[in-house]
């Protein structure tokens, strides 16, 4: 069971991931259009460390709980993520299939 603390961090830690792969798929898209150098693609990078960042600084807080919980915590903020990434995916998918067909 988890702590209050954990529930938490792990509700944030989700929050960040989904975040992160939301960028990614903005990086994807923004890679198309423009160089490193411009302002939209450098705000990205920018929120990405940004994220990045906070991301390390709960990584830091997990080691202050016992192993247990932090065992449970990972296990769970895997789950979690892999839910949202699929469910991301999804949406892409259904994304590219309305523009697929609006092609047509």
């Amino acid at each position: 069971d988890l702590s209050l603390e954990a529930k938490s961090v792990l509700d944030t830690q989700v929050q960040l991931e989904a975040q992160l792969n939301e960028l990614t798929f903005k990086e994807a898209e923004i890679s198309k259009l423009y160089t490193r150098v411009h302002p939209a693609y450098r705000a990205l990078m920018e929120k990405r460390a940004t994220l990045e960042a906070e991301k390390a600084r709960l990584g830091k807080q997990v080691q202050t709980l016992p192993k247990m919980q932090q065992e449970i915590l990972r296990l769970t903020r895997d789950v979690q993520v892999d839910q949202q990434v699929y469910m991301q995916l999804m949406n892409k998918q259904q994304e590219l299939s309305i523009s697929k067909a609006g092609t047509v």
